[in-house]
């Protein structure tokens, strides 16, 4: 039996209510994540091309979040965390493999409190096992845990049920992730979100739901936060600004920034299989200006649904079902 599968190309918002907002800034778009005041729910992902410690810093400063990459040595990922100054709002990522032992117990010296455990599939036995590691270490001294990928409400409520404090949903879905063309696997993001969403509900299930992958537009921020996600992460959206890692490279009188996935031969340094692609994005100036279009499209949009915050945007939204047609009238489109 085959079950249908959507993306945010497939849905839209409908406001069905007479909106009293009489401009966008007159919602908050604050969430509380892992005890964490997020005025601008984004979350930058994990990614060498993404989030290092300035971006990091950046991002807090301006009043979203983000995840320092563990693709460098453990001193070089420190060396990324001394950059910012709120050291107990600071995230760093680590893995299950190799020197993760070594490096969690490096941060966490250096006083980090929060972790992500980075992988692409969540759902692994691997996964409970360094869990189960991290808390026995940190007993004493608790921790916050972000862990996944998962696509599905059976892996979503494992990893629940693991004790982990928030989880990424969404495989296959990054703007350079090929993992669904090299290994079949993965499926639509609006339906991995409602898959998860639905058994959190049904188990009153305590993790949140980090909506990770396919974010493209402000448009697909909202529906994912509408849908009920609680923060979003974006990768290739804030890629290519001065605050990303990376040196700005000149080509044909355009300046570019290396960009490749976290799976990538240019990251994995090796010829093991891969499943993310390299390329160059184009140079986007600073990361604030992302953010701004990003925050002013989810504050139009939950305006439109008469929604003060996001618990009223999620309680007013509805949604309908686009056919191919009613995709294409929706966007920019001049006929000669």
């Amino acid at each position: 039996m085959f079950i249908e599968s959507l993306t945010f190309n497939d849905i839209s918002l409908v406001p069905r209510v007479v909106s009293k907002i009489k401009h966008r800034n007159e919602v908050s778009t604050k969430v509380n994540f892992l005890g964490i005041e997020v005025q601008i729910p984004i979350i930058a992902a994990p990614m060498p091309d993404v989030c290092g410690g300035k971006m990091a810093s950046s991002l807090l400063q301006l009043g979203a979040y983000g995840i320092v990459h563990r693709f460098s040595t453990i001193e070089n990922q420190i060396e990324e965390i001394s950059l910012i100054q709120d050291r107990n709002k600071i995230c760093a990522s680590i893995g299950i493999t190799g020197d993760w032992k070594e490096r969690f117990e490096k941060l966490f010296e250096f006083g980090i409190r929060i972790f992500c455990i980075d992988i692409a599939n969540g759902a692994n036995q691997l996964v409970f096992d360094a869990i189960i590691f991290l808390r026995n270490r940190t007993k004493e001294i608790p921790i916050k845990i972000i862990a996944g990928n998962v696509a599905a409400k059976e892996t979503f409520e494992w990893l629940s049920n693991c004790g982990v404090d928030a989880i990424r949903v969404g495989i296959g879905n990054g703007s350079i992730c090929t993992t669904s063309i090299e290994t079949g696997v993965g499926q639509g993001q609006v339906s991995a979100i409602l898959e998860c969403i639905q058994i959190k509900k049904e188990k009153n299930l305590k993790s949140l739901i980090i909506a990770d992958g396919g974010i493209r537009t402000p448009g697909d921020l909202s529906k994912s936060l509408a849908l009920g996600a609680d923060i979003v992460m974006i990768g290739s959206a804030i890629a290519g600004t001065e605050e990303s890692p990376g040196e700005i490279i000149k080509y044909r009188g355009q300046l570019y920034k290396r960009y490749v996935g976290a799976a990538s031969f240019a990251t994995k340094m090796s010829n093991d299989y891969v499943e993310g692609e390299e390329t160059l994005v184009p140079y986007k100036s600073k990361v604030e200006k992302v953010l701004k279009r990003f925050s002013d499209g989810l504050r139009s949009s939950m305006a439109y649904m008469n929604a003060q915050n996001l618990d009223e945007f999620r309680k007013n939204v509805s949604f309908v079902k686009l056919t191919q047609h009613s995709f294409i009238e929706r966007t920019p489109h001049i006929l000669g």
